[in-house]
């Protein structure tokens, strides 16, 4: 647990935190498949997770709209 004084510091702890990168490209990908993330996703959302913390948000939809997880559905998967 880190100590923060304002909404300024909080936000550069949330930025160069690892796992809130991960949890927001876990979101995004959840939202983007319409899907809930199952364990065969781990891969890819760690990958995202990376993309998220160091480049923009827009590279990061790139990333998820070029893999074949957005682009195609697997059997079973409405």
């Amino acid at each position: 647990m880190k100590d923060f004084a304002n909404a300024k510091e909080l936000m550069t702890i949330l930025a160069n935190s690892t796992q809130a990168h991960t949890c927001y490209a876990k979101k995004l990908t959840g939202y983007a498949l319409q899907r809930d993330i199952v364990e065969r996703d781990s891969s890819f959302v760690e990958t995202l997770a990376k993309v998220s913390g160091s480049e923009s948000t827009k590279e990061l939809v790139i990333s998820l709209i070029k893999a074949p997880a957005f682009r195609v559905r697997q059997a079973g998967n409405p």
